[in-house]
């Protein structure tokens, strides 16, 4: 199959009229023309969205079969061909983290289809209860080793990513037991200083859960850990790009400082994306 593409994107950056020559599901070559079986506008890599808690109504709090299989369908025709189930602060994971569990190895085996499931994103519970965003603050334990292994033990060969506010007492103890078993842990719903901040970039901490949200802001005496975050080039930047969760300029600032490769743009989306404009009830709020 030849694909036309007016334009493609490639590690060099863009192209102009490329066709992307594909046998037995791999790319064989690339090479200029405008001829091809099928033509696009735009062709790209596929997305991975490394921050995604459900939408089509399902909600990974809340698993149901028929809805996350609607929703693994519609995100991978929109481009996302990889995903992180991401949780938040809930009263039980088990069901959560047990979809997630049967449904990599149902696509492992071929049974289930759409955007492939790469593993968890745990979104807390290790969060700090003054920066709860939408999640519930009380439900925010401290963070500790044995919280997690208590909690998460019999799932760390899928759990790929835990967000911690790594000011609070404890998380650094946390950081580097998560580290240690190879799952990347990244700030976040923190009210970090510039140099609580800091020093969890020293112990690993390596990106900023949906920057600028949830998170204390910027202020000229006081940068807090979004400027830690944008500062140092060795953190990435979550961003949602939708305009209503950051003012553009906002986004605008992020690219500036951060540039594509530690820029990571995420949907944070819930089980309202992609329904029709209406009324519905999420995580018990009307929505």
């Amino acid at each position: 199959m030849r694909i036309h593409a007016e334009r493609l994107l490639t590690p060099g950056g863009w192209r102009e009229n490329q066709v992307v020559e594909v046998q037995n599901g791999l790319i064989e070559r690339i090479y200029p023309g405008t001829d091809g079986d099928l033509h696009c506008e735009m062709l790209t890599p596929g997305l991975f969205d490394v921050h995604a808690h459900g939408g089509e109504g399902f909600y990974y709090y809340q698993p149901d079969q028929e809805t996350y299989e609607r929703y693994l369908t519609r995100v991978s025709k929109l481009g996302v061909t990889d995903v992180l189930f991401t949780t938040g602060t809930q009263e039980s994971y088990e069901g959560s983290l047990n979809l997630a569990k049967e449904s990599m190895q149902a696509q492992a085996e071929g049974r289930l289809g759409g955007a492939r499931i790469r593993g968890v994103h745990l979104e807390g519970p290790f969060l700090s209860p003054k920066r709860p965003g939408a999640m519930k603050g009380e439900m925010m334990p401290a963070p500790s080793p044995e919280a997690f292994d208590e909690r998460f033990a019999a799932y760390e060969d899928i759990i790929r990513m835990v967000t911690v506010a790594a000011e609070r007492e404890g998380a650094k103890e946390l950081v580097m037991h998560l580290l240690k078993k190879g799952i990347k842990v990244q700030s976040g719903h923190t009210d970090a200083t510039y140099e609580e901040a800091e020093r969890a970039f020293g112990w690993g901490v390596d990106s900023q859960c949906h920057t600028f949200n949830a998170a204390r802001g910027i202020h000229h005496r006081e940068p807090g850990v979004v400027a830690a975050a944008l500062l140092n080039e060795n953190v990435y930047c979550e961003t949602i790009c939708d305009f209503k969760h950051l003012h553009p300029a906002a986004v605008q600032l992020i690219y500036r400082m951060k540039g594509p490769e530690r820029m990571e743009i995420i949907s944070d989306s819930v089980a309202v994306t992609g329904l029709p404009d209406g009324e519905h009830i999420i995580n018990g709020r009307n929505t």
